[in-house]
């Protein structure tokens, strides 16, 4: 009887268990989803500033360039080409401070900076270096250990994925054999199937 309860009580706590683990799955799943829709959200927002960004900046350049045409009317061709080559020069100029500015941001939404309480470009840059900083040294042996937990499975994930390519590799080669060994299979049946036929000497 004792050995009965034993097992019964055995039997209680494993389902115990196991309906907790399936609470902590739900709960787990439910915090995920919230954080999800928070960072799809944010990105948002953030695609949506660079795009007014982007405007702004197209709307800055239409105007500089009719400034210009209107500059340039009374120049004779010599004159208006070399505005029209300084001008083209000021755009290109433009553009990729763009693209370096819209870089810097995603870089700074990556890190989780908000690019709005900056003024200049290198006010972004110094708070992206800074945040750098901070995250590549972790303080307390917790963080350490976080940090090297993380490496850890990033390292893992890259070998995983590189023992499938492989398997699948492997596979693709297997098929391969196999494909050329019935084919030769099949070329060796064809050969003694046909009648040698020698050519009559006359």
């Amino acid at each position: 009887m004792r050995k009965f309860l034993k097992t019964v009580l055995f039997l209680f706590a494993l389902s115990s268990i196991a309906y907790a683990e399936d609470d902590a799955m739900a709960i787990l799943n439910k915090k995920r989803a919230e954080i999800e829709k928070s960072e799809k959200a944010k990105a948002k927002l953030a695609e949506k500033e660079a795009k007014k960004q982007v405007n702004n900046q197209v709307v800055e350049n239409l105007e500089v360039s009719t400034e210009a045409m209107v500059a340039t009317e009374g120049l004779n061709p010599q004159d208006e080409k070399e505005a029209m080559e300084i001008l083209d020069g000021m755009r290109k100029k433009i553009k990729k401070e763009d693209v370096e500015t819209l870089k810097l941001q995603q870089e700074a939404k990556e890190l989780g900076i908000s690019t709005s309480e900056a003024s200049s470009l290198a006010e972004i840059e110094a708070m992206v270096k800074a945040k750098k900083a901070e995250q590549a040294k972790p303080k307390t042996e917790a963080e350490k250990l976080e940090a090297t937990r993380k490496e850890a499975l990033e390292k893992l994930d890259f070998y995983e994925r590189v023992v499938r390519s492989v398997a699948r590799e492997e596979a693709e080669v297997a098929g391969y054999y196999q494909i050329m060994d019935e084919d030769i299979k099949t070329t060796e049946a064809i050969e003694e199937a046909t009648p040698v036929v020698e050519p009559v000497q006359q």
